[in-house]
């Protein structure tokens, strides 16, 4: 019977009852059999018994946490608490991946309680600044004796942007290299390869009179901004901001309906500028 049901799909009941009817039952039998041969194959589904067992089996698996990463503290706190050979050793370490990088840190070091701590950190910030001013000079050496290219402008630019980002040049100092870094960009304008590229200088100069503190300065740039790309954020982004400087609320009311106005794509980022002067119900459902 084991063979025969292994043959035959039909279940036990039916192979009963047709064995019981006389000629029809077997005829009945053949037609119910050939129905089930025909039949497609479904594919099987897994059930939910078995998601829950490779559920169980992914929960069954830990992941061990990470204890380095638990240890791990910023540069500054480090110098801080660390025993005087730990700080040390942090600083060589710093010092190893580049001191342009870790300026403030080493400005902290240099109040440490160590000497040895402040000796190398004074040095590190004492050779990096030297190594600008070098830099600086065989660039102004160059500006002179060259022919003052756009790309040699790029060039100074770059070099100025790098110095401004290490906070190396504080008060006076700083501000001063923020207006030869704005004098480069305004001479790169006039040089400018296309409307993108000048719309990127216009944006880096706003950022500069900005940082300057040069709020009515800056406001000029921006609407230059907004005229050169009114399809686009960055204008509109930066006035916003240069009218909070000024506490101006019907300056940011303004902008805001004059990017609304001109149906101004948003990045996720400028949304989020947006939502905090201007609640989401009133003018960003219109954006």
């Amino acid at each position: 019977s084991y063979k025969l049901k292994g043959v035959i799909k039909s279940s036990t009941p039916v192979l009963i009852i047709s064995i019981l009817i006389p000629i029809f039952g077997p005829l009945c039998l053949l037609s119910v059999e050939w129905v089930l041969i025909s039949k497609p194959k479904e594919v099987e589904i897994p059930g939910v018994n078995h998601m829950k067992i490779e559920d169980d089996i992914y929960k069954s698996v830990h992941i061990k946490p990470d204890e380095v990463a638990k240890e791990v503290v910023p540069v500054e706190e480090s110098l801080l608490i660390n025993p005087a050979k730990k700080r040390r050793k942090l600083l060589l370490d710093v010092l190893s991946l580049g001191a342009a990088d870790y300026v403030p840190s080493l400005r902290l070091a240099g109040k440490n309680d160590d000497t040895e701590v402040v000796h190398y950190a004074v040095t590190a910030l004492v050779e990096l600044r030297k190594e600008y001013d070098q830099r600086m000079e065989d660039m102004d050496r160059k500006m002179e004796n060259s022919r003052r290219t756009g790309e040699l402008i790029r060039e100074y630019i770059a070099l100025d942007e790098e110095y401004i980002k290490t906070t190396l040049p504080e008060g006076e100092e700083r501000n001063a290299a923020y207006r030869h870094y704005d004098r480069l960009l305004a001479e790169a304008m006039r040089d400018s390869r296309d409307a993108e590229e000048r719309a990127e200088f216009l944006r880096k100069r706003v950022e500069c009179a900005l940082s300057l503190r040069e709020y009515n300065h800056a406001g000029e740039l921006i609407e230059e901004l907004i005229a050169l790309e009114p399809e686009r954020e960055h204008g509109y982004l930066l006035k916003i901001l240069c009218c909070s400087a000024l506490k101006d609320r019907k300056g940011i009311d303004r902008t805001i309906k004059k990017l609304v106005t001109n149906h101004v794509p948003l990045s996720e980022e400028g949304r989020k500028r947006i939502a905090f002067w201007q609640p989401p119900e009133d003018m960003l459902e219109r954006i």
